[in-house]
């Protein structure tokens, strides 16, 4: 009883206690508040100023990154020799930069004909007025492989430019014709009459089977004349040419529609065909995929073995590929140079711890090259891009670091600019200065040039 009264007391007590500090404590708050806000009035403004200032740092770094990289390829447009012009005039594909343009113009007039016709495409887009008439020109000369280029270049320009002049070209009855502006018509997406014409008569007579390929593809890439551009297809596969099924399947390999399916799995039966068809099957995932390549593992060489396990894996079976993956790596086996050409297929982000653990095992030379072109498949990807740094670190001459250099310029960011800013800066080698310049530049234009891992047809 005694001790129920006692913390009645005690409870009325811490009551009493609490009012009476009530405004206390309420004053104190008050004042705390207000000498933080007086504090913070004071720190925020600064530290706001002092962002803005650290950015206005980094964007001024950055130009300054961008300049150097623009006198490089500047002084590589002045150069005497050949090679370096025509390096420096590749780089600038796709890169329309100003302060380069009387440089460009000036290259027809020292004598850089192939680097000047290089640089049309970028002169057209710096509105220089005869950019369009000097490369219809170049598109009809006499010199085949002068006309090549020129028809090479006309794909950077808007759709159905200089049209009539490749109607001209394509009136020739030569493979490479056909060839080279069939790529720039699937370039545009559009063709007039005259050119579907062009392509329907290469496609229906008796022209070579290259020749009769190339016009196929582009009618079926323009959605035009298909029933036939089909036809010619199935004969081609038929016909058993090794050459053409290679060209063919890295045509089908880009597509995924059920008629490209369909010839894939022809070709697939037949031995001589069966490695294109395995490379290009990789790109499909129909429900019966698996069961159609799966018997062909033990079949083949070890290279056919690895894109039958890859095909498993890109339709989502892959533990096959990982256990064969395991035994590989552990042994460091001279074959895995092979088993990166043949994941080179596998376009896909799953495919990169393969390339991590690779890395790890300090590589020879050709696989190192080999994983530097696979990882172009994956632009701004931070593993690839840290995988991509790696390797340029264990490059092992000027030539290697080149080659990684463009791989970097191709899927970088721009945290990647200080990197090849230093290499540009420190590299006695003119190739490298201009190729870490063109990173430079690719990365600062959002990745323009954005070559993927696989050739194109």
């Amino acid at each position: 009883m005694f001790l129920g009264f006692a913390k009645k007391l005690f409870a009325n007590s811490k009551i009493q206690a609490s009012e009476s500090l009530l405004p206390l404590l309420t004053a104190i708050f008050i004042l705390t508040v207000v000498f933080l806000f007086a504090l913070t009035s004071e720190f925020i403004p600064a530290k706001i100023s002092n962002l803005q200032e650290a950015n206005r740092s980094i964007k001024l770094s950055y130009r300054g990154i961008e300049r150097e990289a623009i006198s490089q390829l500047e002084a590589g447009l002045r150069a005497d020799d050949n090679q370096t012009v025509l390096l420096s005039a590749i780089s600038l594909e796709s890169l329309p930069i100003k302060q380069l343009k009387e440089e460009m113009i000036s290259l027809k007039e020292r004598g850089f004909e192939e680097a000047y016709i290089r640089v049309l495409p970028e002169l057209y887009a710096l509105s220089y007025e005869k950019a369009l008439e000097d490369l219809k020109n170049y598109a009809l000369s006499d010199e085949l492989t002068t006309t090549q280029i020129a028809i090479e270049q006309l794909a950077r320009l808007p759709p159905l430019t200089a049209v009539e002049e490749l109607q001209e070209n394509l009136s020739i009855p030569h493979d490479q014709m056909v060839y080279h502006v069939g790529r720039v018509l699937r370039k545009w997406r559009r063709a007039n009459d005259k050119l579907l014409d062009l392509l329907r008569t290469i496609n229906k007579k008796r022209f070579t089977p290259e020749g009769r390929l190339y016009a196929a593809i582009t009618l079926i890439s323009l959605n035009a004349y298909t029933d036939e551009a089909w036809k010619t297809i199935d004969w081609l596969v038929k016909i058993k040419d090794e050459e053409n099924a290679n060209r063919l399947a890295l045509y089908l390999g880009d597509r995924s529609d059920p008629q490209s399916y369909k010839v894939l799995l022809q070709m697939l039966e037949d031995p001589e065909n069966r490695v294109p068809a395995l490379r290009a099957l990789v790109h499909y995932d129909y429900p019966d995929k698996v069961d159609k390549v799966s018997k062909y593992e033990i079949l083949g060489n070890t290279y056919q073995r690895f894109l039958v396990l890859i095909n498993l894996a890109s339709s989502g079976e892959e533990f096959p590929l990982k256990d064969a993956f395991e035994r590989l790596i552990e042994k460091h086996s001279a074959v895995l140079s092979e088993f990166t050409t043949a994941l080179r297929e596998w376009e896909d982000p799953k495919a990169l711890p393969y390339y991590d653990r690779m890395v790890k095992k300090n590589p020879s030379r050709i696989v190192r090259v080999g994983i530097s072109q696979n990882l172009r498949a994956y632009p701004l990807n931070a593993r690839a891009i840290f995988l991509a740094r790696k390797l340029l670190e264990m490059s092992e001459d000027s030539s290697e670091t080149t080659f990684h250099l463009k791989t970097l310029g191709l899927i970088g960011t721009r945290r990647e600019k200080p990197l090849l800013f230093n290499i540009l800066r420190k590299s006695k080698d003119t190739q490298t200065r201009i190729v870490s310049s063109w990173a430079i530049l690719n990365i600062d234009a959002g990745l323009p040039i954005n070559t993927p891992s696989q050739p194109s047809i």
